[in-house]
């Protein structure tokens, strides 16, 4: 269950640092469908549905009453699919982030050397 949490929180701080790529105020929420959607994706209902799933690992984490009903369902084999399914996630967004420091301009302080002194 913690490593579904870890990974849950891996993916939320992704969405969150593309938002800052971008930009976009940095909001409140867990929630990784809201964050993907603030981030311009367009999720088929296949991947919201994942992303729903995920949000599960994070609320359970905090609540013993969610946590009890997930605990039941981490199998080995339902830990497994769900690892997958996130690592599948983080690749698809490393690839997205990636994109967007294309587009983005450099603001590291060597860019800027004038500002330096």
């Amino acid at each position: 269950m913690n490593a579904m949490y870890t990974g849950h929180l891996s993916l939320e701080k992704m969405f969150k640092a593309i938002l800052a790529a971008q930009d976009q105020q940095i909001i409140w929420t867990h929630n990784l469908v809201i964050l993907a959607n603030r981030c311009g994706l367009t999720l088929t209902a296949e991947y919201e549905a994942e992303l729903r799933v995920i949000n599960e690992f994070n609320i359970a984490a905090k609540y013993a009453s969610v946590k009890s009903q997930i605990m039941k369902r981490c199998t080995p084999e339902y830990t497994a699919e769900w690892a997958a399914i996130i690592f599948k996630w983080h690749k698809f967004l490393k690839q997205h982030a990636e994109e967007l420091r294309s587009l983005i301009p450099d603001r590291t302080p060597a860019a800027y050397p004038e500002d330096l002194y």
